[in-house]
């Protein structure tokens, strides 16, 4: 379960820098006179990323900022994250052959520690 959450809070992170990125570079491509705002470039990268936004710019914005956000949506989801998402179930197994020694060294601390309470019980009845 923490590898799958983990897994996606990658893909949320990969997905908005890319789409920051995209729009930071249209931000920076148009001309002072267009004056692009930066919610207007922001929906203009994300339309490429995620189904059902559309791209509501009043300018005309260059070849690349419409080729470049799909180029990278298709790179990042088909070539990337579709190999990384393969091998998930690898990563959960070896994550799970690392956490069976941690737990155990973890029950054997509560084994010890009742133990510890035990005595220290034993010892305060043999005093009193």
């Amino acid at each position: 379960m923490f590898m799958l959450v983990d897994y996606i809070v990658f893909l949320i992170l990969v997905a908005l820098s890319a789409i920051l990125f995209w729009a930071f570079a249209i931000k920076v491509a148009v001309p002072s006179e267009q004056l692009v705002p930066l919610t207007a470039a922001l929906r203009a990268s994300a339309s490429h990323f995620l189904p059902g936004i559309s791209d509501s710019a009043h300018t005309q914005l260059p070849w690349w900022a419409e080729f470049g956000p799909a180029l990278t949506s298709w790179v990042l989801f088909v070539v990337y994250i579709g190999p990384v998402g393969a091998a998930l179930p690898v990563r959960q197994e070896d994550f799970l052959k690392r956490l069976v020694p941690l737990h155990k060294a973890f029950r054997m601390v509560g084994q010890l520690w009742h133990v510890y309470r035990r005595f220290m019980k034993e010892q305060e009845k043999r005093f009193q």
